[in-house]
């Protein structure tokens, strides 16, 4: 409620905060729809899309693609790995984490031009068409800046390639070139990670090496430094960066032992799941999956001990950020598992989400997968029509 009258009292000021309330209120309480709608319409990303915090708007534009996936309308997936690459794919392709290329950190000579000349005629574009000083159009009819000579993506990269040198930087590479903070890449592994999970992406699929060049360069910018560890003042990136990387530097640290243990799972599950498509999956065994629903479960369960000796909960906070790697997640493992305690372990967290979140088609319908497996075929058989009639399969394209 004060978030909503927050927004209706100062939109401006306050609708990028008054979004991620609602974002975080909505996934608590399973009400895909409206998440979808707030985050995904376009009425709804009017109130944070120009809130003016850092790669706010990819962050919650990748909170409504979660949403979409959990309403589980026709098309979902697709819609969803649309918002993917406007939220996500943009940042780290001008960037330089594309494929093969290093990090440039300044934008291409052509759009550095093309923006400057832009600039500098803005002035006298309007009254050179009205009065004939200069000709918009040559003699054939084309115009002079028009895209007839715009460069080719070859073209593109090359120059991306090439700045990466490093000549000096302008204002424009400075301002409008802003290599992915370690919150944006952990937001992106995070929806494609949900993405994969649903089956609207595959674990071969080219954005994960993408991300994967992207996390190792952003590494490069944080080293450890003396008995610090790597992205200590971030844990939960740790945890989205050791699900991409073959490393396990990030699993041990002076940080929160939780956090430690989620960045475990990760590790085993992005090897188990073999992103990148870098791997035989064949070689993975069960007992690899069911280490990670181990770890999960574990992390699920853990709670920390402050200074006054007192015991929290680590994770309180981070719900909509870690549901994928908590709840699908975690599912997806003991399935794969193949092993009754896991299994049955994921039905007590599917039994957790329907009861907390009972509007979600999603919820219902990974419920319904996880009974099968245990035999119980009429009780998934109801949670197959309690997805359905939440509005499982319906719907068009968002």
């Amino acid at each position: 409620r004060l978030a909503e009258e927050a927004m209706t009292r100062d939109d401006a000021g306050a609708g990028g905060v008054a979004a991620w309330a609602l974002a975080a209120t909505y996934d608590a309480e399973g009400r895909a729809s409206e998440g979808t709608s707030m985050l995904s319409g376009y009425d709804g990303m009017q109130h944070f899309e120009k809130c003016g915090h850092l790669f706010f708007d990819s962050k919650l534009s990748g909170y409504g693609a979660r949403f979409a996936l959990d309403r589980d309308a026709a098309g979902a997936g697709r819609s969803a790995a649309r918002i993917y690459g406007s939220a996500f794919e943009r940042i780290i392709q001008y960037s330089g984490e594309h494929e093969v290329l290093s990090l440039a950190r300044k934008a291409p000579r052509s759009t550095r031009t093309k923006m400057v000349e832009s600039a500098e005629g803005a002035a006298k574009s309007v009254f050179s068409k009205l009065f004939g000083g200069d000709s918009y159009r040559d003699g054939r009819g084309r115009g002079n800046d028009s895209e007839n000579n715009a460069p080719s993506r070859d073209a593109s990269l090359q120059e991306v390639s090439e700045t990466a040198g490093g000549s000096t930087r302008s204002a424009v590479d400075a301002l409008c070139w802003l290599p992915p903070t370690p919150q944006v890449l952990t937001d992106a592994t995070m929806l494609l990670l949900r993405l994969t999970l649903s089956g609207a992406v595959s674990e071969s699929d080219y954005r994960w090496k993408d991300l994967k060049s992207a996390w190792e360069r952003l590494l490069d910018l944080y080293p450890q430094v003396d008995d610090s560890s790597i992205l200590e003042f971030c844990p939960i990136s740790r945890v989205a960066a050791s699900l991409v990387l073959e490393t396990k530097d990030l699993c041990n640290g002076n940080v929160d032992p939780v956090f430690n243990k989620l960045a475990e799972a990760a590790y085993h599950m992005g090897r188990a799941m073999n992103l990148g498509g870098e791997k035989d999956p064949d070689s993975v065994s069960k007992d690899m999956w069911r280490h990670v629903t181990s770890c999960l479960a574990e992390a699920r369960q853990g709670s920390s001990v402050d200074s006054a000796g007192e015991s929290f909960d680590t994770l309180q906070g981070w719900d909509i950020d870690l549901r994928p790697l908590l709840d699908q997640g975690l599912c997806h493992a003991a399935v794969m598992s193949d092993d009754l305690e896991s299994i049955c372990l994921a039905r007590a967290v599917c039994s957790e989400a329907v009861s907390l979140r009972p509007n979600s088609p999603e919820s219902w319908w990974r419920y319904s997968v996880v009974l099968d497996r245990l035999g119980d075929e009429n009780a998934a058989e109801d949670a197959r029509n309690a997805s359905v009639s939440l509005g499982a399969g319906e719907g068009g394209r968002m």
